[in-house]
């Protein structure tokens, strides 16, 4: 799995020109999950993984009760000034499980280009973790590419941003399914044309109830 290490490097660099920073591709998320979700006045989300927090900040405004993590240091310290005006909690963690220690649950759960990062003998591990933070009947939704390595490599817009491995989430399926704790929602593949990608980009999104 990435490091914290290795996330603050990228944002040193790069926290104000990474792909997944831009607006296209926070506008393209926002369009699809919005396909799922609407009314979110009143509910408790955390954006997990959250990057720009814009994608959160949206429902914010929408009157959802909103929290961001991540798991770099210099991500969550820029955050902290960007909506230091607003009443949003901002945790610096390096897996979901650490969120428990708060005590709080959500209604919905959004990681979006997280999942993708991860080594796949640890997915169970992180969703039975994100179950832990959901309420009965919760929503857990995933973006994550659904891609080959070889693929992705030929966006030389993006390739230079992190240059590690990647894993495609079409096999993930399987593996909910054998979990007590979710019921599969919405399993579709959608094609995100986005500014900062060279070439389309194919992103699977699972929408998660909890059981």
């Amino acid at each position: 799995m990435y490091t914290r290490e290795f996330w603050d490097m990228v944002y040193r660099r790069h926290i104000y020109d990474a792909p997944w920073m831009s607006d296209s591709c926070v506008r393209a998320h926002m369009t699809n999950i919005e396909k799922y979700i609407s009314d979110v006045n009143g509910l408790d989300l955390l954006d997990y993984g959250c990057g720009s927090g814009e994608l959160a900040f949206h429902f914010f405004k929408k009157g959802a009760r909103v929290d961001l993590a991540d798991i770099s240091d210099e991500l969550i310290a820029w955050l902290k000034k960007k909506y230091a005006k607003e009443d949003i909690g901002i945790y610096c963690v390096e897996t979901p499980k650490e969120l428990q220690r708060n005590q709080k649950q959500y209604d919905i759960i959004v990681a979006t280009s997280f999942f993708h990062h991860i080594e796949p003998d640890l997915w169970k591990t992180f969703l039975q973790d994100f179950a832990a933070l959901l309420k009965q009947g919760g929503l857990l939704i995933i973006g994550g590419w659904d891609q080959t390595d070889e693929v992705i490599a030929e966006d030389k817009n993006t390739a230079r941003f992190t240059g590690q491995k990647t894993w495609p989430l079409n096999d993930m399926r399987a593996l909910i399914e054998q979990m007590d704790e979710y019921e599969i929602k919405v399993n579709t593949l959608e094609n995100l044309q986005i500014d900062a990608f060279s070439i389309p980009r194919k992103i699977r999104y699972y929408i998660l109830k909890k059981q």
